[in-house]
């Protein structure tokens, strides 16, 4: 008998195209789909995803089992319901078993609302059967009917779910303040609406409404008296207490002794309609004038700030509203103020031109109507949560689509930020060193430090142009505060923004003649992925100042990524399961794993349908949550449940034709033990071939009814076999071998709807060496 030998050989460095055969470490794979790298190592089939709308995920679905003898009708997708206890379930299944040699009924019912007792008649137009037991909640025996119950039970929670509300693609979904939000096109795509998941669907946000504001514009001849105090008349003034205002002469006049021209007073609380006194600072003392001066005195109501929460009223309308948000964008609230004030709703109807007051002071003058906010329709949205308030629930949403204004969301209040720019539609957003970045075309409008509603070039604000076509940007060394540099993407180049402010910003030019894809840069283990024309990208910080090293990620894939290339639409970094992914218009996309910050392989995955945009977040629990929005109009949580929401989860793993270190010399190949685990249940469908698919060497037989992509030249035949593996901390199937050859390769398939994921981390491979191949 032949000597054995064993040889063991971990999974890892995932899919590899361009190695020659003979060269390829055996734990890789020359053809896969829907497995991913491990951050210690192996592949695992992936998790699925499911329509999210806010009501119970699908993934969290329970079935009972109830035992019952039927006397009457009961169909799948009925509601029955217990005639004593009042309990309700929907009939997913029907199926009889053997209770000591008596045939039973049993049903397989799912949202049970109640409890069933023993003994009582349930109901469904009539009684239609009688209980003999209490429900067993996921009270199956066997765990493939455990699995194939739930599968029911999630599908049928699938059919409570909808899309957004609208026409078209999902243009942006967002995880904000333990909610998920949503935005897609109207019905008639005339303009594009907000909506928040909740646990009856999706609710449309509220816009709300803003009011355009300039400076307070309010004077008048006055007239004062030579007393102690002096007394202002002023015909009908309608200002209060508080009031600031400040005074002028005509030319050639000379203001009353004790009156500073272009220094503001306060009106005192002695108020008539027509006079009133005033003082040097806010409830302070009134003044005395001791000479009568010459000339014509000009009393002008000087402005100030109208905060949120404020109630503002129409001094000529008498309308009036809660402030949601006072923007400042440019000059200040006393002159050349440029500001807008979102409202949630109005009494009465703003007028434009009107002096608003609060609490009887004369604040702001408005240069339009209360006016309904309204969103353009088309775009792809990106978002950023950001916190520039310091407060521990100070953050809000920030969010651009390259179509209209940027805006910010605090859970209540959509606010359109105006920049001022001429095109005010940026495409890209983030926050640097306190200061909110949005990106128009190829210039970085950048707001002041702290006040992201501020563009007023003397209040810190300014802008930056880059002179290419901006597609990202990401801070680079530390997080959206410490950063100690940003880098730049655009269309054909990257920047890196050195400084902290506008006032010391220094904007270096890469030497590096490489673009990156809008939507495709994020961030994972300290260093930045995109997708660039030569493929998966990292930037690297270098120590020469003004640089980043770049180093290709994909290059054992570029057959696959010349083919992809044009169709990166998203992108998302995973960071529990320290992964890069990237996202194409034809559904399918890749996962980039990493151990450490070493990239440990590239995997395809395959959705069925497109990944327009997507977010991952952290929630209240700590768990990473993942939600992305499609072409129908659906948003979806990624990587939970074991379906592709509903629908099976093909993938495969296709390993190399692995020769032990001996390509020359044959070998009869006896048993493969594989490394791994299930978290539940699974099974997993093998074949093997031998010297490199030569058909003399096996005997062929039909593939079942799948269609498995890749480098079908390799094999296309295969005798089937099937293991099913139970939950175990490490789980060792084994399948027999048959056969004498060179080398040895490996398919492992699954198309299943119903098992949970499970994972691969190697492969003993037991064989006898025979002669040297002549």
């Amino acid at each position: 008998m032949s000597d054995i030998k064993t040889e063991f050989f971990p999974f890892k460095g995932g899919l590899d195209l361009m190695t020659p055969p003979i060269a390829l470490d055996p734990g890789k794979c020359f053809d896969a789909q829907n497995y991913e790298p491990v951050i210690t190592g192996g592949y695992a089939r992936i998790y699925g995803f499911e329509r999210f709308d806010g009501h119970q995920s699908p993934s969290t679905a329970s079935y009972w089992i109830l035992p019952a003898t039927i006397s009457g009708t009961i169909n799948i997708g009925d509601t029955v319901t217990g005639a004593t206890s009042g309990a309700t379930a929907k009939v997913l299944a029907i199926y009889v078993g053997v209770v000591g040699e008596v045939a039973q009924n049993y049903l397989v019912v799912g949202r049970l609302s109640g409890v069933f007792v023993s003994g009582e008649n349930l109901t469904d137009s009539g009684v239609q059967a009688v209980t003999t037991g209490t429900a067993q909640q996921n009270g199956a025996l066997l765990p493939l009917d455990d699995a194939n119950y739930t599968l029911l039970a999630a599908n049928d929670l699938r059919t409570s779910i909808s899309a957004v509300p609208g026409s078209g693609s999902v243009r942006g979904v967002k995880y904000y303040n333990g909610n998920v939000y949503a935005f897609r096109d109207n019905i008639g795509a005339t303009a594009a609406l907000m909506y928040k998941a909740t646990s009856t669907g999706w609710s449309q946000v509220n816009f709300g409404l803003e009011i355009k504001l300039t400076t307070l514009v309010k004077s008048a001849t006055v007239t004062m008296t030579t007393a102690s105090p002096t007394v202002v008349t002023d015909t009908a003034h309608g200002m209060a207490a508080g009031q600031p205002v400040q005074f002028s002469i005509s030319a050639g006049g000379t203001l009353p002794t004790g009156i500073a021209a272009n220094f503001t007073y306060y009106l005192v609380p002695t108020i008539t309609a027509n006079t009133f006194e005033i003082a040097a600072t806010l409830g302070g003392t009134p003044i005395n004038v001791t000479g009568a001066g010459s000339g014509t005195i000009t009393c002008t109501a000087m402005g100030n700030n109208i905060y949120a929460g404020n109630t503002i009223t129409g001094v000529t309308s008498g309308a009036t509203a809660t402030v949601a948000a006072s923007l400042l964008m440019t000059g200040s609230w006393t002159t050349n103020l440029v500001g807008t004030l979102v409202i949630a709703s109005q009494t009465g109807t703003f007028q434009s031109g009107e002096i608003l007051s609060v609490g009887n002071l004369l604040l702001a003058t408005t240069a339009s109507a209360a006016v309904q906010i309204t969103r353009l329709p088309g775009g792809q949205m990106e978002f950023c949560n950001i916190n520039f308030s310091g407060s521990a629930t100070g953050y809000k949403m920030y969010g651009v689509d390259g179509v209209n204004p940027a805006f910010e969301f605090d859970g209540a209040n959509y606010v359109p930020i105006h920049t001022g720019a001429t095109v005010d539609t940026p495409a890209h957003v983030i926050n640097f060193k306190e200061m909110l970045f949005l990106a128009q075309g190829g210039n970085l409008n950048v707001s002041s430090i702290a006040n992201p509603y501020n563009y007023d070039a003397n209040q810190s604000a300014g802008v930056i142009g880059v002179g290419d076509l901006i597609t990202g940007f990401v801070p680079q060394g530390g997080t959206y505060v410490t950063g100690s540099t940003m880098a730049i993407f655009s269309t054909g180049h990257m920047f890196t923004l050195y400084g902290s402010s506008v006032a010391n910003f220094n904007l270096i030019t890469s030497i590096w003649d490489m673009g990156f894809s809008p939507f495709t840069m994020q961030t994972v283990s300290n260093d930045t992925y995109g997708w660039t024309s030569r493929g998966i990208q990292t930037v690297i910080s270098t120590l020469t100042f003004g640089d980043f090293d770049y180093n290709s990620v994909s290059h054992e894939i570029q057959t696959l990524i010349n083919k992809k290339q044009g169709l990166a639409i998203s992108s998302t970094s995973l960071h529990q399961k320290n992964q890069y992914r990237v996202y194409f218009s034809d559904g399918t996309g890749l996962a980039v794993g990493l151990t450490g910050q070493t990239p440990n392989g590239i995997m395809p995955l395959n959705y069925g349908l497109n990944v327009r945009c997507i977010c991952t977040d952290t929630n209240a629990a700590g768990q990473e949550v993942t939600y992305f929005g499609s072409d129908n109009g659906f948003v979806y949580q990624d990587n939970v449940g074991t379906s592709l929401d509903g629908n099976p989860i093909e993938a495969w793993l296709r390993l190399p034709f692995n020769h032990s270190k001996s390509p020359r010399v044959r070998k009869r190949y006896r048993r493969a033990v594989f490394e791994g685990y299930v978290n539940a249940y699974a099974q997993v469908n093998f074949s093997y071939d031998l010297g490199y698919g030569d058909p003399n060497v096996q005997p062929s037989a039909p593939v079942p009814d799948t269609s498995l992509g890749g480098a079908s030249g390799y094999w296309d035949q295969f005798t089937w076999d099937q293991f099913t593996w139970d939950s175990q901390v490490v789980g060792t199937p084994q399948i027999s071998l048959q056969g004498t050859e060179k080398n040895i390769s490996f398919l492992l398939y699954s198309n299943y709807a119903q098992f949970q994921p499970h994972t691969f981390q190697g492969l003993t491979l037991i064989y006898s060496p025979q002669r040297l191949e002549r």
